[in-house]
């Protein structure tokens, strides 16, 4: 049941975020255009940046530990 009631929620709010204005737009359309300017821009290559730089690093660390690691063998 409460899955239910949160899925026609939200429904109700992604109809309304893009049929519904709020001034000249949509709440989509304000989004979209926030999306746009290079503030955001920035924003989104600073984070995609980081995120590989703690992908590679995390990579690093489980190579590093298997290489260290002796295989063990059954008998």
């Amino acid at each position: 049941m409460n899955r239910l009631v949160w899925l026609l929620g939200a429904i109700a709010f992604a109809y309304f975020a893009v049929t519904v204005p709020l001034g000249k737009r949509t709440l989509w359309g304000h989004m979209v255009r926030i999306a746009k300017t290079p503030e955001a821009q920035d924003l989104a290559d600073g984070a995609k940046e980081t995120a590989r730089d703690v992908a590679r690093k995390a990579q690093k660390e489980i190579d590093d530990q298997r290489r260290e690691k002796p295989a063990t063998q059954s008998e």
